[in-house]
Parts: structure tokens; C-alpha cells; sequence
């Protein structure tokens, strides 16, 4: 087999494909429950799916522990909210000449480990404040 032809402008790599399935298993802590120990008790109650054979080579490959907030987007209103008064302290701070844009409020509420039990959720926006020229 060729690994490679080319034909005019056109190159045709021969490969094999593979299937990737990601899955998601969102575990909750328990009130006084240490993330690692919450990801050792997730960790073995799928051992028996991580540790099986399959005869067509499939493999299964448990990734990394990380902490998650379930359905983030519930918390949008209470960002905005959060941003609209960070919005109010700048025109406050600058005066009423100054017009503030927002861009990027449509992008996904994202969630982002700081530390231990510490999560931080986030809009990714970009902020432009400009003078109005007085």
C-alpha cells in the first residue's frame, strides 16, 4: 500500500480511522469529600468498563480528574449581572465621556479549576472603553 500519491495539486494519504467517544461522568462531592478521594471512588466504579477486553483492539483510556460544575450556563444571568456592575463602576470612575462595548457575550459559560475545591466560572468577553471625545 502507498502511504502517499500525488496527483496534480492533490495528495491522497492512505490512514486507518478510529472512532473517539468521549464521555463525560460528573460525580458529586461529598460535603467534606477531598476531590481525589471523589475521582478514586468514580475511578473504581467504572473499573470493570476501563479494564475490559475487546477483541477488535478497542481501548479504553480514563483521562484526568478534574472538577466541574454541572450545567454552567445557569449562572449567566448572575456574571452579567456581575459584569453590568463593573461596567457602572468604570463609568463612574471615568465619567460619563466614555461609551463601553462588549463583545463575546455569546460565548459559553466556561468553568476553570483554580485549587482544590476552587472553581471559577467565566464568560470570555473583551471589554473596549473609549472616550467620547470631551
Amino acid at each position: 500500500m502507498r502511504l502517499a500519491e500525488a496527483r496534480g495539486s492533490l495528495t491522497r494519504i492512505a490512514f486507518r480511522c478510529s472512532l473517539l467517544w468521549e464521555a463525560h461522568i460528573l460525580g458529586t462531592l461529598e460535603k467534606d469529600e477531598a476531590a481525589l478521594a471523589a475521582a478514586r471512588r468514580i475511578y473504581e466504579a467504572i473499573s470493570g468498563i476501563r479494564d475490559a477486553e475487546f477483541k477488535d483492539g478497542t481501548t479504553i483510556t480514563v483521562g484526568p480528574a478534574l472538577l466541574a460544575v454541572n450545567d454552567p450556563e445557569k449562572y449567566r444571568a448572575q456574571i452579567l449581572g456581575l459584569l453590568s456592575g463593573s461596567i457602572a463602576e468604570i463609568k463612574k470612575a471615568f465619567g460619563r465621556a466614555i461609551s463601553v462595548e462588549v463583545d463575546g457575550l455569546e460565548n459559553p459559560v466556561a468553568a476553570m479549576q483554580v485549587r482544590g475545591k476552587e472553581v471559577v466560572l467565566f464568560i470570555n468577553y473583551k471589554l473596549n472603553v473609549k472616550s467620547n471625545g470631551k
